[in-house]
């Protein structure tokens, strides 16, 4: 697939990265991180791990 550049001054596009289901869980545990919460947020990491092995 070639790339075709962008005009000056116009960003490309992004798609979004993983899933639904993996967006879900990556900004619950953002959320938990910010929050200063590590236990809720390792659980977050916990859940998401397991959502790509069993999913993807």
């Amino acid at each position: 697939m070639a790339h075709t550049p962008q005009p000056a001054g116009e960003a490309a596009p992004v798609p979004p990265v993983g899933c639904a289901e993996c967006r879900r869980l990556k900004a619950g545990r953002a959320e938990a991180v910010r929050a200063g919460d590590r236990e809720l947020a390792e659980g977050w990491a916990v859940v998401h791990g397991r959502h790509v092995r069993y999913c993807h």
